[in-house]
């Protein structure tokens, strides 16, 4: 007569405690890796459309650029703004006191992920050459 080799019942009930364990120590480390990701990618989407309006402001003239930027709002479509507002781009010009053709130019995206509200923001300087 043949005997069948199987695991017994304790034996499947301890395996199965075990795994069950040891993917409750991995999961809250995925889900924090995967929010890290999300942020990484938010992030550089939002430097990306910075990068891209300074770029768009660096080819006007210097004369015009608080009257044509200050105060303006610009979308940035893979983010969802914050509750409320319209377009998460925002764009602030000041002149530099005593001074008509130098402007410190700040440009903040901000945005919601995951209920928690998000920024970047850069700030520079324009000059007349």
């Amino acid at each position: 007569m043949k005997t069948i080799k199987s695991f017994t019942l304790v034996e499947t009930l301890v395996a199965t405690l075990l795994i069950t364990v040891a993917f409750g120590v991995l999961l809250p480390s995925m889900s924090h890796f995967i929010d890290s990701l999300d942020m990484s990618k938010n992030r550089d989407i939002a430097a990306n459309a910075v990068s891209e309006i300074l770029a768009e402001m660096g080819s006007d003239a210097i004369s015009t650029m608080q009257a044509t930027y200050d105060g303006q709002t610009f979308p940035v479509p893979e983010l969802q703004p914050l509750a409320g507002w319209n377009e998460p781009g925002s764009i602030t010009v000041n002149s530099v006191p005593y001074t008509t053709d130098i402007f410190n130019v700040f440009v903040r995206v901000d945005w919601q992920q995951r209920g928690r509200p998000m920024n970047v923001e850069y700030s520079t300087v324009f000059a007349e050459k």
